[in-house]
């Protein structure tokens, strides 16, 4: 009876310490937000794309010749010549984990329990997940512009890629006979509607500022889950038993912020442009719930079923105690340079900087590490965990190309174009290296009044196509 106990009393701790981390620590004892966690573990794209941006890799910033540029660099409206509407829409298939700190949860706390066990048992390494790889179909931009003399007007809505998946891990002990589950899902948008305006200062330089409402949306689950906790082995426990530890966390809120973004187009000759820009991301503050229960069929201690909570005995509100989340999503500073070295071929490059440090981030001091003391009760210390890596500003390098010719009877121009850039580890884990090189390919077909772009994006995490259409008044 006394394994029994110690190992009981371990598996609430280590619920309450390994699961509760996973949110940065944000449970409080009534709504409150705690520092901000920002959003660099999750394997979104912060930057608005349409077909022709995502053909040349992203290297759009000294292009900017559409009206995605409101969100780009918004200089680049100034070279609008005729009103437009253009509508974008994006299919996104993803595979990659679902990068929260601490996801082999339910495989580090059965391997905890065997190493403090009498007979030292060898650490388990079979567990079985699946990660982000639902596909998620969206419009990702519609927009219209108003060229005047020298200035343009833009009014436009935009969707940041939404991500959904979940992620689940499964461990089974045959010496405890013990079941350990992490699950957690995710399904996460931002959404904005905003104003544009660009100006050509002269024939070299342009100037450009979008405002825009920025919605955050999340729906997040997370559940850690002990089954059959108290054990055969044990001679108290030679009965039809069962023991239940859960915690559980659950987010579905969103907020606004009010985001922007300014840039720069200059000119030097009229084979290059050099463009820059600052785009904010925003706060947002969002709320959830947080329960721990546990349930028990054992002599004086009641009965339990899984399935049904009225069995449960809860260490919080049953309806769960509120906790405050503020997500912090990243600045993106770009600067990028576009060559025509001939009439009908352009080369692009630039470099981002995604300023993920702005948030407090999931780090090694939200984890504590579970001894026993001498009495052989469990006992927290604050000893960071070694899986645990600070998550830091990244550069971003983004190269595309694009050649023109012409196709048709009419000779109607048509664009082929490639691009790559890198995404920089920043998945807050050291046992995962999610650095990534992405590529593209895409193309564009100019009629007398609509153009149609079309461009695939790969990399080990993501794959996607994407469709713009635009027509010109």
């Amino acid at each position: 009876m006394q394994r029994a106990t110690w190992k009981r009393m371990l598996g609430i701790a280590i619920l309450v310490c390994g699961v509760a981390g996973s949110f940065a620590d944000d449970a409080k004892t009534g709504v409150a937000t705690s520092e901000p966690v920002a959003m660099a573990a999750l394997p979104m794209d912060f930057a608005p794309v349409g077909a022709r941006s995502m053909g040349v890799g992203l290297a759009f910033t000294a292009i900017a010749d559409d009206l995605t540029a409101a969100e780009v660099n918004p200089a680049g409206l100034a070279g609008i010549d005729s009103a437009e509407l253009s509508v974008h829409g994006r299919t996104s298939a993803n595979d990659a984990p679902l990068m929260f700190p601490g996801a082999e949860q339910a495989l580090a706390s059965a391997n905890f329990f065997r190493s403090r066990s009498p007979q030292n048992l060898a650490p388990l390494s079979a567990a079985t997940s699946a990660g982000l790889d639902e596909t998620v179909s969206s419009l990702s931009f519609a927009g219209v512009a108003y060229p005047f003399e020298r200035w343009t007007l833009s009014a436009y809505g935009s969707e940041t890629r939404s991500l959904e998946g979940t992620h689940e891990v499964v461990v089974d002990d045959p010496f405890f006979s013990d079941t350990y589950r992490t699950l957690r899902s995710v399904d996460t948008a931002i959404r904005s509607v905003g104003l544009a305006a660009a100006v050509q200062l002269n024939e070299r330089v342009s100037l450009g500022v979008s405002v825009r409402q920025t919605t955050f949306e999340m729906a997040a689950f997370e559940e850690y889950q002990i089954d059959y906790f108290r054990d055969f082995e044990f001679p108290s426990a030679t009965f039809d038993h069962v023991d239940t530890l859960i915690d559980r966390s659950l987010i579905d809120d969103d907020d606004t912020d009010i985001t922007y973004t300014v840039g720069v187009l200059f000119s030097p000759s009229p084979v290059m442009n050099v463009g820059l820009s600052f785009r904010a991301g925003g706060e947002y503050e969002l709320s959830g719930r947080s329960l721990s229960a546990s349930c028990t069929d054992f002599p004086g201690q009641g009965s339990c079923d899984p399935s049904d909570p009225e069995t449960y005995t809860y260490d919080s509100d049953p309806a769960g105690d509120p906790f405050g989340l503020e997500i912090v999503v990243p600045d993106v500073a770009q600067i990028g340079v576009a060559w025509r070295p001939r009439e009908r071929l352009a080369l692009a490059v630039e470099v981002h900087r995604l300023l993920y440090a702005q948030g407090r981030y999931i780090s090694a001091d939200d984890f504590g590490e579970i001894s026993l003391d001498r009495g052989g009760e469990p006992e927290v210390s604050e000893a960071p965990a070694d899986t645990l890596e600070e998550i830091e500003d990244a550069n971003q390098f983004h190269f595309g190309i694009q050649y023109e010719f012409a196709v048709g009877a009419g000779d109607l121009p048509f664009a082929v174009r490639g691009g790559a850039f890198n995404d920089p580890d920043h998945d807050g884990s050291s046992e995962l290296d999610t650095d990534r090189m992405h590529y593209a390919v895409g193309c564009g077909l100019t009629l007398q009044h609509v153009a149609i772009d079309l461009a695939a994006h790969f990399a080990d995490s993501v794959d996607e196509v994407l469709l713009s259409l635009a027509y010109r008044f």
